[in-house]
């Protein structure tokens, strides 16, 4: 007997879904193939599969510690051992 199945019904622009199907059709899928694999990853992963970021740009608290490290400011260490290197952290 076959399982039981349910329904989801989403809606995306026609271009998105075309360039969704030529990919998953590549890699050998169906378009409900490869949304099955997302569900299942979220329900294995307790979450989305992926980062979910506004944008790969560095934050300006992470441009500030790079540019402290390229002029070499506000630098720790070195350090003895990696329970030192931890201390130092968490002070």
């Amino acid at each position: 007997m076959p399982q039981a199945t349910a329904v989801i019904n989403t809606r995306i622009k026609p271009e998105i879904k075309k360039e969704f199907e030529r990919v998953t059709s590549q890699l050998g899928l169906t378009s409900s193939a490869a949304i099955n694999l997302f569900i299942a990853a979220v329900i294995r992963r307790q979450g989305i599969p992926f980062d979910l970021v506004l944008n790969d740009e560095p934050n300006a608290e992470t441009y500030k510690a790079m540019d402290d490290a390229e002029n070499r400011r506000n630098l720790h260490g070195p350090f003895k051992s990696f329970e030192e290197m931890m201390d130092d952290i968490n002070a």
